[in-house]
């Protein structure tokens, strides 16, 4: 999703530029557009990452299949702490958006085909070789060869290609897992999001659109891997049960429990984003932790960003693929990546630590934004991406 959107932004903006896309799966994998089923993937959209989207013309085809996250509310297990965020706190229709991943790859990949962009489906790089003036990319099939200026690799954690020409990434082992699953609701979500923290991890709980007449909701539940491998072997009555006692009754009772998926958690970040006509962009860069799901929001930012150097270095005849560009594109993501990445790093630690002090802290850390509408909205923007 990272790498078609970059795609996109630099055909909009730099409209002489030749783009090619070059994709590992087949064709048929980024084009299909199938209908919603109870169990679809999602993912969180902030307000920013809305604004990205449509200045490339996806907005207006996805909005009217996603659901609006307009409030927030963020409690820990065992406290009477809460804070409670609402779209009002920032004057804004809503916080974000839950999209179908399904649907998010489809309008994407439909906008890349009404495009200029040349797209290669079922190619992978074997070798990269660095000259003066370009880069030869030589593909694994058949040995075709490729000179590009600049090479985009948005190929996903622990990239294949990054490692091909010498950037490795540093690995966090989170040792716990996140359990995906879809959930009807005893009550309507009002377009309420919710994110426990609870022993040894946490629950999240975002608002769906509606599946045949009933609302949904995706569910994020984070333990220990030994919890998750426990949790997962439960049967659908026990695992509702479960998941009802450590979130309690807020979002109403849990009716059923789809399909249940588990991942192991690490996060990953390259050693390097940028080197001579190379740049590493989405979770090639940087994996995080899922907690507040900021990975995909913080790569369209970085993506926006990275367009925007190239075509500014364009615009005024300058090679957009020279280091002196790169290092600008990095100089300004520095701020907003590093203050995501440590975020992401310090909140589940920060929740799993037993120590009274700090659970003290915790607690009034929420009763505190919850009665300071000053912090409300500084947490607000910082969660919207602004």
């Amino acid at each position: 999703m990272v790498g078609i959107s970059f795609a996109l932004m630099l055909a909009k903006r730099c409209v002489n530029m030749r783009v090619l896309l070059l994709e590992s799966k087949p064709k048929a994998y980024k084009w299909r557009n199938g209908e919603s089923t109870f169990d679809s993937r999602t993912t969180a959209l902030s307000y920013k990452s809305g604004l990205i989207l449509k200045d490339i013309d996806v907005w207006n085809l996805l909005k009217q299949e996603l659901a609006e996250i307009d409030s927030i509310h963020v409690s820990n297990l065992g406290y009477f702490g809460v804070t409670r965020i609402n779209s009002s706190d920032v004057n804004v229709e809503a916080l974000g958006y839950v999209a179908e991943n399904h649907r998010l790859h489809a309008i994407l990949a439909r906008k890349l085909a009404q495009s200029n962009i040349s797209s290669r489906f079922s190619s992978r790089i074997a070798r990269v070789e660095l000259h003066e003036t370009s880069l030869e990319l030589t593909l694994e099939d058949a040995g075709s060869t490729i000179s590009t200026q600049l090479l985009i690799i948005a190929d996903g954690a622990g990239s294949a290609t990054a490692k091909k020409v010498g950037i490795h990434s540093r690995l966090i082992d989170h040792h716990q897992s996140a359990i995906v699953a879809n959930l009807t609701l005893g009550k309507q979500h009002r377009g309420a999001a919710f994110e426990r923290f609870i022993n040894d991890g946490s629950i999240a709980l975002l608002p769906m659109s509606p599946f045949q007449g009933k609302d949904r909701a995706s569910l994020v539940w984070i333990q220990s891997n030994d919890e998750a491998n426990a949790i997962m072997r439960a049967d659908d009555a026990s695992f509702l049960a479960r998941l009802q006692a450590q979130f309690g009754f807020r979002a109403g009772l849990f009716r059923t429990v789809g399909v249940r998926r588990s991942y192991g958690l690490a996060t990953s970040e390259a050693e390097e984003q940028t080197r001579r006509r190379i740049v590493l962009l989405g979770n090639a860069a940087h994996s995080l932790h899922p907690i507040a799901g900021q990975g995909f929001n913080l790569a369209l930012r970085d993506a926006e960003c990275l367009s925007s150097c190239i075509s500014e270095a364009s615009d005024n005849g300058t090679d957009h693929s020279s280091m002196v560009v790169l290092e600008n594109y990095i100089d300004s993501r520095r701020f907003d990546q590093q203050r995501v990445l440590d975020f992401t790093k310090f909140l589940p630690k920060l929740f799993a630590t037993d120590c009274y002090p700090l659970e003290v802290g915790r607690n009034g850390a929420l009763l505190l934004m919850e009665i300071s509408q000053p912090l409300r909205r500084a947490f607000a923007r910082f969660g919207m991406g602004l």
